[in-house]
């Protein structure tokens, strides 16, 4: 075996991924799925906070008013997270190089996407189940 696997194979088994990182081409892999995995949370984030604010108007209001106010109170705090972050990403890919770069166009074209998904995909959906029908209550 080579020295160069036998350092691969230590460093997957051992959890450093520090060391992981530094392997040619495959540390751009684990690059890309940190990036991934950042989009993802950042669009779980969205969804929570319209849920949240839908069963908190759910205390006050039927289903059908509670749903569109939970989407429009959520709107603003997802919007000023949103562009925030796009901000900052904008600064990387000015400043930055390379994976930064990178990192940046990646960040911005998944925060993008999770907010049309959030503000959009998600409405339509529940709209879609909750509002064909006339709701007596609304599983959240």
């Amino acid at each position: 075996m080579s020295a160069n696997l036998e350092f691969r194979l230590e460093a997957a088994a051992n959890d450093r991924p520090s060391e992981i990182e530094q392997w040619p081409y495959e540390g751009r892999v684990v690059d890309l799925n940190k990036r991934i995995i950042l989009t993802v949370g950042m669009a779980v984030d969205a969804n929570v906070l319209i849920f949240s604010r839908i069963r908190e108007e759910l205390k006050s209001s039927p289903p059908a008013q509670a749903i569109g106010a939970g989407y429009d109170r959520a709107f603003l705090t997802i919007l000023d997270a949103n562009v925030t972050t796009l901000f900052v990403a904008l600064i990387l890919l000015t400043v930055g190089s390379g994976p930064i770069a990178g990192f940046a166009v990646t960040l911005s074209i998944g925060i993008l996407t999770s907010m049309f998904t959030a503000i959009f995909g998600s409405r339509l959906l529940v709209h879609l189940l909750y509002g064909l029908k006339r709701a007596e209550k609304v599983w959240i």
